[in-house]
């Protein structure tokens, strides 16, 4: 609602249940919506005015009050201890389910660590999730976003960070964040990208070990999961 408000196109909530009784386990029904899941290399030419509407959206979504979105415990905590909190909590996410150790990850937390202080306190609402995957496309334009379940209250280069790639592969990434900017979005710096470029991996590698090795080893018995864990997590750890 609160996106929706603030112009992120998205379903409307039709119903909120949280009693699991009902289908044995909470859910959300939503409104249907026109769009379609697109590609850098599925768009046709409509790349300029996809890039110029997304940089418009997430410039819509850093300008939604955090403090509307029920999150009062990450908002008590300053931001460097909210990023150092994050680490804290994917690295440990990592420790109980790799099952094979890695030099480079254990060294991209540590890198992490000692460069937080690149980034400044600017605190928005971070989609956490924010690229072509997790979009629909109508004609040239967004027509909502989706797969919150990863927002979040951090910095806002996080999110550019983390669609930089869908919009470099389509050679729109400067037009993508002059749009971002124009649209009063906030400024950041290639350390602060940076940073969470290197973060997007780390983070992504821990949830993807949760997925492979957890299904390997027994944890879970969620097969599509595992599959996309075992698709998912060599290509991570390479990047």
């Amino acid at each position: 609602r609160a996106g929706r408000a603030a112009g992120v196109p998205g379903p409307r909530p039709l119903l909120s249940e949280q009693d699991p009784r009902e289908l044995a386990e909470p859910f959300l029904m939503m409104e249907r919506i026109a769009g379609r899941q697109e590609r850098s290399t599925s768009l046709g030419g409509r790349e300029r005015a996809v890039a110029r509407d997304m940089g418009r959206v997430l410039a819509a979504m850093h300008r939604i009050d955090p403090a509307t979105c029920g999150r009062p415990a990450e908002l008590a905590l300053e931001p460097r201890a909210r990023v150092l909190a994050r680490i804290d909590q994917f690295q440990t996410l990592w420790n109980e389910n790799q099952t094979v150790p890695s030099v480079i990850a254990e060294s991209g937390y540590a890198w992490a660590r000692a460069n937080v202080d690149r980034l400044d306190d600017t605190t928005v609402l971070v989609h956490g999730d924010f690229d072509l995957r997790n979009v629909l496309i109508d004609g040239d334009h967004l027509s909502a976003v989706l797969d919150w379940e990863r927002s979040h209250v951090g910095h806002p280069a996080e999110d550019l960070a983390y669609c930089r790639r869908d919009m470099e592969d389509m050679g729109v990434w400067d037009l993508f964040l002059e749009s971002y900017r124009a649209h009063g979005g906030h400024a950041v710096t290639e350390p602060m990208l940076e940073f969470f470029r290197v973060w997007g991996n780390l983070f992504r590698n821990a949830s993807g070990s949760r997925a492979h090795n957890g299904y390997v080893t027994g944890l879970h018995t969620d097969f599509l999961m595992g599959s996309a864990g075992f698709i998912e997590l060599p290509r991570i750890q390479r990047q």
